[in-house]
């Protein structure tokens, strides 16, 4: 019953984004963006610029590649001198929900002793399997197409968060071919910040 609700307020937040679409999106422009996700990205000239903001690196790798009409990846963000401390992992994924809207749809991993004992990510994705992840319910995010750039973000309260005291979370990215930014923050019940950086996006790229 859960999942019926959850796909129905996708649906439904889908069909408002269709209304408000900058441009139509095919399956061309699915495996375009797919292709262009791949890789490794830092916020390093960011951080040298602005010391608001710590190095980071972004890695997004392909898994599960046989799945039809939907594509799936491993991200990871990590401090850019070492990617093995406070290495942060979800597995997400993309498919087109209609013709102006995309949805990533994102998952936790599930803490594995098996998993845990893989340093190198390709061993880690060939023993990641579907039974490793859990669904965030209402963390999805909607993107439109406005030429080549995708603007996505997490409906209203939807997301769930107790970090700090944190009642919801709000993520916002941005794709291009060749960066992401990624705005993510935690709010209280009256909508006040409480965790996640306020000075703005996180600006990776490749």
């Amino acid at each position: 019953m859960k999942f019926k609700k959850t796909i129905l307020i996708i649906s439904l937040f889908a069909a408002f984004y269709h209304c408000k679409a900058q441009n139509k999106i095919s399956k061309y422009d699915l495996k375009e963006l797919c292709k262009n996700l791949s890789g490794n990205y830092s916020n390093v000239l960011q951080a040298k610029n602005d010391k608001m903001f710590s190095k980071k690196s972004l890695i997004i790798t392909p898994i599960w590649q046989n799945k039809k009409n939907e594509f799936w990846f491993l991200e990871e963000v990590a401090n850019f001198e070492n990617i093995n401390k406070n290495n942060n992992k979800i597995v997400f994924r993309i498919f087109k929900m209609n013709d102006s809207v995309i949805v990533k749809q994102i998952y936790t991993i599930k803490k594995s002793t098996i998993l845990s004992q893989y340093k190198t990510t390709d061993n880690y994705i060939q023993n990641l399997t579907s039974k490793n992840i859990i669904l965030r319910p209402g963390c999805a995010i909607f993107f439109n197409k406005k030429n080549e750039i995708y603007y996505g973000r997490t409906h209203d309260t939807d997301c769930p968060s107790s970090i700090n005291g944190a009642q919801f979370e709000s993520r916002n990215e941005t794709i291009s071919p060749n960066a992401i930014f990624i705005l993510n923050q935690g709010f209280d019940n009256n909508g006040k910040q409480v965790w996640g950086n306020t000075k703005g996006e996180f600006k990776f790229f490749k």
